[in-house]
């Protein structure tokens, strides 16, 4: 399934306008896009520079354009960096339902009331904060769980909820994370799921029934190659790393029904590694029928 820009200009469009204004909102943001990667040493480079002139025949073609692993971007991230990264924090959203205060534990966010951004490490300040809500990526909330757990930290705030980032560079939330941080805090835990630039891809509702797709962020595409579907993403928010369909090594499958919470957005669901999922099935299909 791929859901694409939606093209919303009239027949006969005057060929001396701009792109601006040729474009709608969803589109626009991809000519944004562009403007940042034409930037970047990668897309830069010949055949990719070619491939990216037109913003217009990408809003309708954008799957033509081959994909880029993963494990190539991070290899190589400066090939991808843009000229004006770190010109772009990301704003916090919170959770459906989740109200107050919230502690965002990643600089690359931008305070805003009701939102403090400290680094990922305990602090005076961050323990006398009020924050009802602490975000941060998963990594660093195992730390500060176990820190808890073993009487060393105490944010007695915290009463609200636990927002755990996942993300393509430090993998997904599992369910022993989920246990810890329940432990640990005694509040709900809501994923959320962001891309190499921090911008929010995906979030999780108190249904708790998959990550509803933010498609004003990114373009999604379950890509059939290889057998298994991967998810590709085209970031609109990834302005410091521009990256046209990128492939995950992610797998899952969408669903389009509307979720219990209330919510109509499409949801990603059993989202995992490729190569898990793969091993998994292996597995299955080499065990004998009972």
């Amino acid at each position: 399934m791929k859901l694409k820009v939606r093209w919303r200009s009239g027949r006969g469009a005057a060929p001396e306008l701009s792109p601006v204004e040729l474009l709608t909102p969803e589109t626009s943001s991809l000519y944004r896009l562009v403007q940042a990667a034409q930037g970047t040493p990668y897309y830069q480079q010949e055949p990719q520079a070619d491939l990216i002139q037109s913003p217009l025949a990408l809003a309708s073609g954008l799957s033509e354009l081959p994909k880029i692993e993963l494990v190539r971007v991070l290899a190589g991230l400066r090939d991808f960096r843009s000229p004006t990264a770190g010109a772009n924090p990301q704003r916090f959203e919170r959770p459906l339902g989740v109200r107050g205060a919230v502690a965002v534990l990643d600089p690359y966010f931008q305070p805003e009331p009701g939102v403090f951004v400290f680094e990922p490490a305990f602090s005076r300040e961050l323990a006398v904060c009020r924050a009802e809500t602490l975000a941060g990526h998963a990594v660093t909330l195992r730390n500060f769980a176990h820190w808890t757990l073993s009487g060393h930290v105490s944010l007695p705030n915290v009463r609200r909820a636990i927002v755990a980032f996942s993300s393509l560079e430090g993998g997904l939330l599992t369910d022993s994370d989920r246990d810890l941080f329940w432990n640990a805090f005694q509040v709900p835990v809501y994923e959320q799921f962001l891309g190499l630039n921090s911008e929010l891809l995906g979030s999780e509702c108190a249904a708790h029934a998959g990550l509803h797709l933010k498609t004003d962020h990114a373009l999604f595409e379950m890509d059939p190659a290889g057998g298994d579907s991967e998810l590709v993403i085209t970031s609109l928010r990834g302005l410091d790393f521009p990256v046209f369909r990128l492939a995950t090594g992610l797998t899952g499958h969408i669903d389009d029904c509307p979720c219990s919470c209330g919510q109509t957005s499409p949801r990603i669901r059993s989202l995992a590694p490729l190569h898990i999922h793969r091993i998994g099935a292996a597995s299955y299909a080499a065990t004998p029928a009972r």
